[in-house]
């Protein structure tokens, strides 16, 4: 039956390989800094501005004709080539480039198809993080020498560097170099869609857990065992948590090997589907989340819980994440990390009216419902400039709550919020009855 097992969870786990589970913690470390590296690349790239491979900006609208004119036909050339293939070399693909493929990897129907309509054979890539060309050196020299001579030999107009090929672009008012066309292109994925969910996916995992070797590579095995789950569940839609969804989006770099191997566990493809983001109540994400922890719960019993400290989704992106106004995640060490962790999410929750997450945030003894993030800003003021009355009902309830810091009652009277007006000031006379 879905979801049992007569296995110990032990057995379990190595339905993946003690070798692949190896080969994804490396994987799966490269891709958080390959995530880091494209969210700061405006700090070491003249002319990008933050976000800018997020959207369908020029920037990003080059990105993808380098990737579909240039790198990929460079690639799959190789692989009609005698030898090994690209797949055999490390090439570092300039960062933006390598962005594209990411993201048309993690459609791995879109990209099969693409790849069978253009090369008549998937096209593995040379190296799935290793970049270079923007403004920083390549964590392999040989790699970077090898793409840079392999690029100028394919399309010696097209300028390798970002920098260079974002003026290059801008001189040339948006026409591209020349005039060359492809029997490949990403028609069948959501490039757009992809880029922007992806934007937010390191605010997920930037937690500092990400940056220790022990905590990613239990996310491997703990994504093996939702390996076992799809195994086991061939009908059912089930949901990763954080730590589980990095491994997969690893495991989805190399698309032959996970088709491969991914066939040979469970008897066919599973297809990655990034589209889901809408976490109302009732909803697909929500129901589907729910019965996958449900089914977890069935074959793992208590040995190991669906549920893992900074595994969990932590709210939408705050404003300082899109302009980057935090350390990077390679270095990144907030203090008194579950205290700021919780807040972080506070603000999230407060931000965007989720009344349920604040009430069992609030229950967390150590979170500071007063603090004041980089803007100034407090969760009761998050909550009453954008108007969540059930937001502020909740903070209200906090002992401690500050009503006056950051003037929010002044903030949802400008904005028109009469009802959490009216809050506000049954909450400041509450405030005074309890000095």
């Amino acid at each position: 039956m879905c979801g049992s097992s007569d296995a110990e969870p032990e057995l379990v786990r190595l339905t993946i390989s003690p070798a692949t589970i190896d080969r994804l913690t490396v994987a799966t470390a490269g891709l958080r800094r390959f995530l880091a590296r494209v969210h700061f690349a405006h700090e070491t790239v003249p002319g990008l501005l933050p976000g800018a491979l997020y959207q369908p900006t020029e920037a990003f609208n080059l990105a993808l004709a380098r990737y579909e004119k240039v790198w990929m036909p460079l690639l799959a050339s190789f692989k009609s080539s005698p030898g090994d293939g690209a797949e055999k070399m490390r090439l570092a693909a300039p960062l933006d480039v390598q962005w594209m493929h990411h993201l048309h990897r993690l459609d791995p129907d879109a990209y099969r198809a693409d790849c069978d309509r253009g090369f008549g054979q998937i096209v593995d890539p040379a190296d799935p993080f290793l970049v270079a060309g923007d403004g920083l050196p390549a964590e392999d020299s040989n790699a970077e020498t090898a793409a840079r001579a392999a690029w100028r030999d394919a399309a010696p107009a097209w300028p390798f560097d970002l920098e260079d090929a974002l003026r290059d672009y801008g001189q040339r008012r948006g026409f591209l170099p020349d005039n060359r066309t492809s029997s490949f292109d990403s028609s069948s994925c959501n490039m757009v869609g992809s880029a922007t969910n992806q934007g937010g996916f390191l605010w997920q995992v930037l937690p500092e857990q990400y940056g220790d070797a022990a905590f990613v590579r239990r996310a491997c095995e703990r994504y093996a065992m939702l390996v076992a789950l799809w195994r086991d569940c061939p009908g059912e839609f089930l949901v990763p948590t954080y730590d589980m969804d990095l491994v997969w989006h690893a495991h989805l770099s190399t698309p032959r090997l996970y088709a491969a191997e991914l066939l040979g566990i469970t008897g066919r493809a599973i297809d990655h589907d990034d589209s889901v983001n809408d976490r109302t109540p009732g909803a697909k994400l929500d129901v589907r989340g729910a019965r996958t922890r449900e089914l977890w719960k069935r074959k793992y019993g208590n040995g190991e819980s669906y549920v893992r400290k900074g595994a969990m989704w932590r709210g939408d992106p705050p404003d300082w994440y899109w302009t980057c106004k935090f350390s990077h995640p390679v270095v990144f060490s907030a203090p008194g990390p579950v205290v700021e962790s919780l807040v972080e999410t506070l603000e999230s929750a407060a931000w965007n009216g989720r009344a349920e997450v604040v009430r069992e945030l609030l229950k967390a003894a150590n979170v500071d419902v007063n603090k004041a993030f980089n803007d100034g800003s407090t969760p009761l003021w998050r909550a009453a400039r954008n108007g969540h009355f059930e937001v502020v009902r909740e903070l209200l309830k906090a002992a401690n709550v500050d009503v006056n810091k950051a003037g929010p009652l002044s903030w949802a009277a400008g904005n028109g919020h009469v009802e959490v007006v009216r809050m506000l000031q049954i909450g400041r006379a509450s405030c005074r009855e309890r000095v």
